[in-house]
C-alpha cells in the first residue's frame, strides 16, 4: 500500500511555482520542435536589439534553421525502422502488443518526444483487442515522486482541460477540478483504480538520478536554436540592404522619407530646396557572414552527437566503415538509447499485460522481452558489413566476436546460432561425424561407424 496522499499533496504537486515554470519551458521546447516558434524568436530579438534595429529584424524573421529538431530527429531514431521482439526466443503471442507493427510508430514518436522534453508519460490503451499508446508530454502532467526510487512515482496528474485533471494512484482513479477535488462519477463512484497499478510509464532521456524531471538538459540546445534564428534574421536583413545602394538624404526632417529610403521600389519627392540626395554602397562579405554563423552553431551540434562533416554540409565520408568511425559518438548515443528503451519497453509490456487482461481478457506471454533493433547507421548496408566481417575473419577474429562487433548480436543469439550451425553441418555432412573413442565399442549406438573404423584398420 502506497503512502496516503491528501488533496493538498496533489494541489501542491501541480501548482507549485517550480512546476509552473517547468511546464512553461516544456511548451517552448515543443513549439520549437513543431516549427511554431516565431513568437520566441521575436522575444529574443526584442531582448538583444534597440527598438529601431529590432523593428527592421522582425521584418526578416527566419525560423528555417531548427537545430533542436535536427538533433532530436537524428539522435532519437532507434525506432525509425521496425524492430523484432521475442519472449523466450519466439514472437508468438505478442501480436496484440505489436499491433501489426504500429508499436514501432508509437515508440518512434515516444523516443523523439522523450529526447526533446526529457520525459514523457506513456499509457497503453486497448483498441479492438490491440495495444495503442497515448503519449502525454510533460507540459500536461506532473507526478508525486516515490520517496526512495527515482524512477517510480506515487501519483500522476494529467491535465485534460484547463481546469480538469485525471489523477491516478495504484489504488484510486478520479477526475479532479483545479483544486484537486474529486468530481462525482456515476461509472466509478468509489474512485477505484480498476488495474491495481498506475497505467502509465514515464520515460526519461537519462536516468533521473538528480530529480524526476530534467527539462533543463535541453536548455542549451533551445537557446542555440533561437540564437540561430536571430543570426539568420540578421543575415536576411543584411542581404536585403545589399540588394540596392543605400540612399542618403539631407536637409529633410520628414520621417516618412527616411522609411521610403530603405525601399528601392518607392519614388521619393524632395520639396525642400535645401535638400540633397546621394547613394552609399554598403557591402559586406555575405558568404563569410553565413559561414561564421554556421561555425558558431557547429560546437552545439557536435556536443549533441551530430558528426562534424554533417555540420559542415559534407557527407562524402567514403565507405560505411569509414563513416561509422566518424559517427562514433552518434552511434554510442544510439546504443545508449537502445539500452534505455529496452528497459522502458519492458515496463510498457508489463502494464500492457494488466490492461489487456482487464479490458479485453487477453493474456500476453510471460517472460523478459527481447528486442532486436535494426542497424540504422552507415553500416546498415549488408554488403558493407559482410566485407567488414570478412576483413575481421582474415586477421583472426573469432566468429562469435564478429557477430558481436559487426552485427551487434546478443550472447543468447550467438549461442543459439552456433547450435543451429552445428545441426546444419551434421545434417548436410555426407558421412556420419564420429564421436570420441570412449574405449567401449558401440557405446555411441552407431555400429556403422565402428565397422568403418575396423575396415580402415584392416587396410593398414
Amino acid at each position: 500500500m502506497d503512502t496516503i496522499l491528501t488533496r493538498k499533496d496533489l494541489y501542491n504537486a501541480w501548482h507549485n511555482s517550480g512546476e509552473i515554470v517547468r511546464r512553461g519551458d516544456v511548451r517552448d521546447l515543443i513549439a520549437v520542435y513543431r516549427h511554431q516558434w516565431q513568437h520566441l524568436l521575436r522575444e529574443r530579438i526584442n531582448e538583444r536589439f534597440l527598438e529601431q534595429n529590432a523593428e527592421k529584424l522582425r521584418i526578416h524573421e527566419d525560423t528555417s534553421i531548427n537545430l533542436l529538431r535536427w538533433v532530436v530527429d537524428e539522435i532519437a531514431a532507434i525506432y525509425s525502422q521496425p524492430s523484432s521482439r521475442t519472449i523466450g526466443g519466439v514472437s508468438a503471442g505478442l501480436e496484440p502488443y505489436t499491433n501489426n507493427g504500429l508499436i514501432d510508430h508509437y515508440l518512434d514518436n515516444a523516443c523523439k518526444y522523450t529526447h526533446l522534453c526529457r520525459e514523457l508519460a506513456i499509457r497503453p490503451l486497448v483498441d479492438d483487442g490491440k495495444i495503442v499508446l497515448d503519449l502525454v508530454t510533460p507540459d500536461r502532467f506532473t507526478v508525486v515522486p516515490h520517496p526512495t526510487n527515482p524512477i517510480k512515482f506515487q501519483a500522476i496528474i494529467i491535465q485534460l482541460e484547463p481546469n480538469k485533471f485525471s489523477v491516478w494512484t495504484s489504488d484510486s482513479h478520479f477526475i479532479a477540478d483545479n483544486q484537486m477535488n474529486p468530481v462525482a462519477s456515476e461509472d466509478n463512484p468509489d474512485h477505484v483504480n480498476p488495474y491495481g497499478v498506475i497505467p502509465y510509464v514515464v520515460s526519461h532521456a537519462r536516468f533521473p538520478a538528480m530529480s524526476f524531471f530534467n527539462t533543463f538538459d535541453s536548455k542549451g540546445l533551445f537557446d542555440a536554436t533561437v540564437d540561430a534564428g536571430v543570426q539568420k534574421s540578421d543575415h536576411n536583413h543584411l542581404r536585403h540592404l545589399q540588394s540596392f545602394r543605400q540612399l542618403v538624404i539631407s536637409g529633410v526632417k520628414d520621417e516618412q522619407v527616411g522609411r521610403l529610403a530603405a525601399d528601392p521600389s518607392s519614388a521619393i519627392l524632395l520639396k525642400n530646396p535645401g535638400a540633397s540626395a546621394s547613394v552609399l554602397d554598403m557591402q559586406s562579405n555575405l558568404e563569410q557572414h553565413l559561414e561564421t554563423m554556421f561555425q558558431a552553431q557547429r560546437p552545439t551540434l557536435i556536443m549533441n552527437g551530430i558528426w562534424a562533416d554533417a555540420v559542415r554540409g559534407r557527407m562524402d565520408g567514403g565507405s560505411g566503415y569509414a563513416l561509422s568511425l566518424k559517427m562514433h559518438k552518434q552511434q554510442v548515443m544510439w546504443q545508449r538509447l537502445r539500452t534505455l528503451w529496452k528497459f522502458y519497453e519492458r515496463q510498457i509490456l508489463d502494464v500492457c499485460r494488466v490492461v489487456l487482461m482487464a479490458d479485453a481478457g487477453i493474456a500476453l506471454p510471460v517472460g523478459d522481452l527481447e528486442i532486436a533493433y535494426p542497424e540504422i547507421g552507415p553500416n546498415s548496408d549488408p554488403k558493407e558489413r559482410g566485407a567488414l566481417a570478412e576483413s575481421y575473419k582474415r586477421v583472426g577474429m573469432s566468429r562469435a566476436n564478429i557477430w558481436r562487433e559487426v552485427f551487434g548480436k546478443t550472447e543468447e543469439w550467438i549461442a543459439q546460432n552456433e547450435v543451429e550451425l552445428f545441426e546444419e553441418t551434421k545434417r548436410d555432412s555426407p558421412l556420419d561425424i564420429p564421436t570420441l573413442d570412449t574405449g567401449e565399442p558401440g557405446v555411441d549406438g552407431n555400429p556403422a561407424t565402428i565397422e568403418v573404423l575396423e575396415e580402415d584398420e584392416v587396410a593398414e
